[in-house]
């Protein structure tokens, strides 16, 4: 019964690994295609952009001034963060993404695109929000809209 069960199931793991090869090769094909994508980067962490070629880096948080949860506040503050685009060919872009406090990525109005080297990169959402029934220490995580074929800066 075991000669029958075993092949199954190495077959079984082996289509799982094809299907998901096959979606990333799609997700990348799409991307290219103009198809907006969005990431979710850790500080301090690097992407390859969907061209192979294309490496941004998510630097640092540069500054935190939203109005925290539980606060009231005069302004809603805003967050920013420092990227970095390296091209293939040329030298790297340092850029600033900035989000405006109360702002999320279900939120409509409000987000800050920037267009760097024929991409548009848009902050949708940096965690942990502030708050301020506790401290929000640690590494932040930034979620990113990125477009390509976007006018360069």
């Amino acid at each position: 019964m075991w000669r029958l069960i075993y092949p199954a199931v190495l077959l079984s793991v082996a289509l799982v690994f094809v299907a998901c090869d096959l979606v990333s090769t799609i997700r990348s094909a799409s991307a290219q295609d103009g198809t907006p994508v969005i990431v979710t980067m850790n500080e301090g962490s690097v992407r390859t952009l969907s061209d192979g070629r294309t490496v941004l880096e998510y630097v640092e948080k540069l500054e935190e001034s939203r109005c925290p949860k539980g606060a009231e506040c005069v302004q809603a503050g805003e967050a920013r963060v420092h990227l970095k685009l390296k091209p293939a060919r040329g030298e790297a872009i340092d850029f600033t993404l900035t989000i405006p406090g109360f702002v999320t990525a279900s939120t409509k109005n409000g987000h800050q695109p920037v267009d760097v080297n024929n991409h548009r990169f848009t902050l949708m959402e940096l965690n942990p929000y502030p708050d301020a029934r506790r401290n929000a220490g640690g590494r932040s995580s930034a979620t990113i809209r990125i477009e390509s074929g976007q006018r360069s800066r």
